[in-house]
């Protein structure tokens, strides 16, 4: 039996995806990368946001189209947009053949990976216990459930022994891991495990939650084995909008942790994401998130407009309009464009470590890799001056910038 597979949304969903493949591939079946030639066609969705849901369905079609002309195939449907439509889902595509919740496939315990061999993600739980007044996630996932921390510690140990050398760790919110299991957070104890593996290179955190960090967490970040790099959402800085949206914390308390955070690690890079538009959110509200943007300057920074989703308590409120809403995210990309630029330009003339992703596309002759300071898929690249195998890990001069990337000498291989 032949199975192929597409994979839409978060590394979170790739890894529930990843879990599926290795259950087919342990029964004998074969990933391939070409729907006609499959007996199964497998479809894990993303239904976040009503675009997410819009695009699954897209891609739904696109399968029904293959499965059109070879009746025989099964099509498998996975994922959130499971959660969030249910078995309505068959009504509206009757071809489908099987309805798979995300929770179905959390409990298998091996992976298929989908990611280049040289880095992994490690998803330390699953669902959310933070009510964000905007989010369908605890809907969709359910509440916090972290995995036992010897299952993580193993899988890690497993990756790295099949070649990874990078691990993102990740969940619905990362800093919360263990708080169900151990009555307490535990994801410091846990990255000190990781990053006793002796093979690991890098190890990279994702999706924090900015009142869970800790003073034991922020110690276990200084492990040389952790890139200097965090996600930590924010949402907004108006103390007014904060708690219109159901979040913890207060512009004053994440002012603190961000300085706290630069003050303990070294060429820190801060990535973050703001919602624009939130029901009710003012001009003042606004100029108060633009302020805060202008002066933190974030190296890395994801703006979103607010989108009504049905099921949360925000999608009943007001609405601000859609074209303030554009109007304002506009602004507030032409001002991080700007901070981006100049964060970009600060790395002429510096050495930085990096791994080499794969050839240039525009110069075959030449490699295009990622830095530390750069998470996969969401962030920057660095083009590199010769080619390098894919999967090595470079120290390389960096000698020029764009708005988007960085260029650079490969000057050891390490």
């Amino acid at each position: 039996m032949k199975v192929y597979a597409l994979s839409l949304g978060c590394p979170k969903n790739l890894i529930d995806t990843e879990r599926f493949l290795a259950d087919l591939v342990g029964k004998r079946w074969e990933v391939i990368a070409e729907p006609d030639g499959a007996d199964v066609l497998f479809l894990n969705t993303c239904a976040f946001l009503s675009e997410a849901v819009v695009e699954s369905k897209k891609f739904l079609r696109d399968l029904i189209s293959v499965k059109k002309r070879f009746p025989e195939k099964k099509i498998y449907l996975a994922g959130c947009l499971v959660s969030r439509i249910g078995k309505s889902l068959l009504s509206e595509f009757p071809e489908i053949d099987r309805l798979i919740t995300p929770q179905e496939i959390a409990s298998f315990p091996n992976r298929f990976l989908c990611t280049p061999g040289h880095y992994a993600y490690l998803k330390v739980s699953d669902g959310c216990d933070n009510r964000c007044r905007y989010c369908l996630i605890p809907s969709l996932r359910g509440p916090l459930k972290s995995y036992p921390m010897e299952r993580l510690i193993a899988e890690a140990h497993t990756l790295t022994a099949g070649g990874v050398r990078e691990l993102n760790i990740c969940a619905q919110d990362t800093t919360g891991y263990g708080i169900d299991l151990y009555g307490k957070p535990v994801l410091d104890k846990l990255l000190r495990e990781i990053c006793r593996i002796k093979d690991l290179r890098w190890v990279r955190l994702l999706y924090t939650y900015p009142t869970g960090y800790n003073r034991q967490l922020i110690e276990a970040l200084q492990n040389e084995k952790v890139c200097p790099y965090l996600d930590i959402p924010l949402q907004h800085a108006s103390d007014r909008i904060l708690s219109a949206m159901g979040r913890r914390g207060s512009q004053k308390e994440y002012r603190k942790l961000i300085a706290k955070l630069r003050r303990a690690i070294p060429d820190l890079t801060l990535r973050t994401t703001f919602i624009v538009g939130y029901p009710g959110e003012t001009e003042d509200d606004f100029r108060i998130l633009l302020d805060f943007i202008e002066e933190i300057e974030f190296e890395k920074l994801g703006l979103f407009a607010y989108s009504a989703e049905t099921g949360t308590p925000a999608a009943d409120l007001p609405q601000v309009p859609q074209p303030l809403k554009e109007e304002r995210l506009e602004e507030l990309g032409k001002v991080q464009a700007k901070i981006s630029q100049r964060k970009l330009t600060s790395f002429i003339g510096r050495e930085v470590e990096a791994v080499v992703e794969d050839v240039n596309p525009e110069d075959k002759k030449k490699s295009v890799g990622r830095t530390i300071f750069d998470a996969p898929e969401v962030d920057g690249s660095i083009i590199l001056d010769r080619l390098v195998p894919t999967g090595t890990f470079v120290r390389v001069n960096v000698t020029g910038a764009d708005s988007y990337d960085l260029y650079g000498q490969v000057i050891q291989v390490l």
